[in-house]
């Protein structure tokens, strides 16, 4: 087992990469003026370098698309050990219920708690200045539409029953927490899989591409959350699909499956994650098969312990999580301090307080790690 967990630390690098990536996505939104209400009006204020910078962070536009990196990576680390006792024990394999659920709450629950309290505490400094996107709507549309801070009873419950843009908002300027919402109940959702899968591996996924099919085009299932949580659940099982295929349960070679990341990128191509309906989640599912093709390329050439390089960046997986749920607030705070700061409220050209604020963010997750996942954690 000690030689197995040592081929997988590099999934590690790579949860701490994803979780980087975003931080740097918000960052970029919440701290620079923008592209196209900044840049493209006025780009003889910027100089070589910062030019050079508008195009470098431009890569990191897509953070909601690297949320499905977690799902999938998720995904494969739950149902890895599982898959392995269904291979070695078939139809007689059972589910650990109790100590499954004390897994999930314990590894979940206190950095969201902490996060929530953060938040309000964050939030009411940014109400008591009067800052802009508290106080009063920024020049920024972008911005003024996707950050409503919320702090109602029926929110925070909402958010602790993990309901989060299923029916309530998000708490406060938190808005990273949509995502768990969708782990939550994919946690939930999976003992039911699991069953599934003693009689077949390949069942649950014939059953998730069904309904994910029937949440995103239909929306059939008659309780809201369903759909909501059926509509991205078949990324999530690409990596238990993974695991299976690991562990053997599934004879696929991971070369073969290598060449399925050809498909997201021939949509990618003719425009296709134009034309999809974005709400219908379908562009998502292109990415999760993005992604599964990925791992497949990592796992096959990984078999000689290739990948060390990411080994070496374990220490960001560790607080990955952490830097998830608590950078926003900061940011936030941080944007409109700037803009309470400048004669038209508005943000500068150059990424400055970018840097800064991906700096705050790692140093707030590491020290949101050592206050509310370490603790919890087992030493291994």
């Amino acid at each position: 087992m000690k030689t197995l967990r040592s081929k997988l630390y590099f999934l590690d690098g790579l949860r701490g990469l994803a979780a980087l990536y975003v931080l740097i996505h918000h960052a970029r939104w919440v701290l620079w003026e923008g592209f196209y209400e900044g840049f493209l009006r006025h780009p003889e204020l910027y100089n070589w370098w910062n030019t050079f910078l508008v195009y470098f962070f431009a890569l990191f536009k897509y953070g909601h698309e690297a949320v499905i990196l977690f799902f999938v990576l998720s995904g494969f680390v739950i149902h890895l050990r599982y898959s392995f006792t269904i291979s070695e024990l078939s139809g007689a394999a059972r589910f650990d219920f109790i100590p499954y659920l004390k897994r999930r709450f314990k590894r979940i629950f206190p950095p969201l708690l902490l996060a929530l309290v953060f938040t309000f505490v964050v939030d009411c400094i940014g109400a008591y200045l009067q800052l802009p996107i508290y106080a009063f709507p920024s020049p920024y549309a972008s911005i003024n539409t996707n950050l409503i801070p919320t702090h109602s009873l029926i929110s925070l419950i909402g958010n602790l029953a993990f309901l989060m843009k299923v029916y309530v908002p998000v708490w406060g300027t938190d808005g990273p927490l949509w995502s768990l919402a969708y782990e939550w109940w994919f946690y939930m959702l999976y003992p039911f899989f699991f069953f599934v899968s003693r009689k077949n591996p390949w069942l649950p996924f014939i059953l998730l591409s069904v309904f994910s099919l029937l949440a995103n085009t239909f929306t059939i299932f008659p309780i809201h959350l369903l759909n909501y949580v059926f509509g991205l659940m078949l990324t999530w099982w690409f990596g238990a699909f993974l695991a299976d295929v690991f562990t053997a349960s599934i004879h696929i070679p991971f070369k073969k499956l290598m060449y399925l990341g050809l498909l997201p990128l021939s949509f990618f191509i003719v425009g296709f994650f134009v034309v999809l309906p974005m709400a219908a989640n379908y562009h998502y599912t292109l990415c999760g098969i993005g992604f599964l093709s990925i791992f497949a390329a990592l796992f096959h050439f990984n078999r000689k312990n290739n990948l060390q390089f990411l080994d070496k960046l374990r220490f960001l997986g560790d607080i990955s999580y952490s830097v998830y749920v608590l950078h926003m607030p900061v940011l936030v705070l941080l944007s409109g301090l700037i803009m309470a700061a400048s004669p038209d409220n508005t943000l500068p050209e150059n990424f400055n307080y970018v840097i800064l604020g991906i700096a705050l963010g790692l140093g707030l997750g590491y020290t949101g790690y050592l206050i509310a996942e370490k603790p919890f954690l087992k030493k291994k």
